[in-house]
């Protein structure tokens, strides 16, 4: 399949938007902010950034200084909603609660029969489980607080598209050569087919999320 490539408002092509955005020195976060926000090609190049600070509006028409007072408004991880915004829409980032990283290890919490624990890792400690793959069974793959904390680790490994077999997802991602959690994230959070998944190129924005933005 030929990847399509994108043109400046001089009519230079690119590979991508990332390569674009790189060329004219705009953050990559930047850039596809302002392009899904309706500014035209040439001011998302050209336009200078004042003081880290681009206005910001939520699904409701709120408007907040910048992108970072509107994600720290609704209680999301900075970071964590920035890596979001090339697949989900302001208002799935601001409003899905599973999108805003539920469970933290500076909070009590409480197990599925009830019982308090002082953080997580004291939870986690009890059921003789990692806090890592707990959080990544319950934020990221939406399993039960039950399954979560005691269904056993699987041992067999996984197959890819091409019926090659590894011993587990992390050799299966470093031979497709993208980080594991980006695949996580796409197979499992955004449910893309497994070859989709292991190997569009990071940063890619796909057809679909291109004609979006160029509307």
């Amino acid at each position: 399949m030929i990847k399509k490539k994108v043109k400046d408002h001089l009519g230079n092509e690119f590979e991508s938007y990332a390569q674009m955005f790189k060329f004219y020195g705009v953050n990559y976060n930047t850039g596809l902010w302002r392009l899904q926000n309706g500014m035209t090609i040439k001011d998302t190049l050209t336009k200078p950034v004042t003081r880290n600070c681009i206005p910001a509006k939520d699904h409701l028409g709120n408007e907040f200084p910048s992108i970072s007072a509107m994600f720290r408004h609704y209680n999301i991880e900075v970071c964590y909603g920035f890596s979001r915004m090339n697949m989900f829409s302001i208002k799935e980032i601001l409003t899905n609660s599973y999108l805003k990283r539920p469970f933290t290890n500076a909070k009590k919490c409480t197990d599925f029969k009830g019982k308090e624990y002082d953080s997580i890792s004291d939870m986690c400690r009890h059921y003789g489980i990692s806090v890592t793959t707990f959080c990544q069974r319950f934020n990221i793959y939406h399993w039960s607080l039950k399954d979560s904390l005691t269904k056993k680790s699987r041992t067999y490994g996984c197959i890819d598209h091409l019926g090659n077999k590894f011993k587990s997802v992390t050799e299966m991602c470093e031979f497709w050569k993208i980080p594991r959690s980006r695949f996580c994230d796409r197979y499992f959070t955004y449910k893309w087919d497994i070859e989709r998944a292991l190997t569009q190129p990071l940063g890619h924005l796909g057809k679909k999320k291109c004609k979006k933005i160029l509307k």
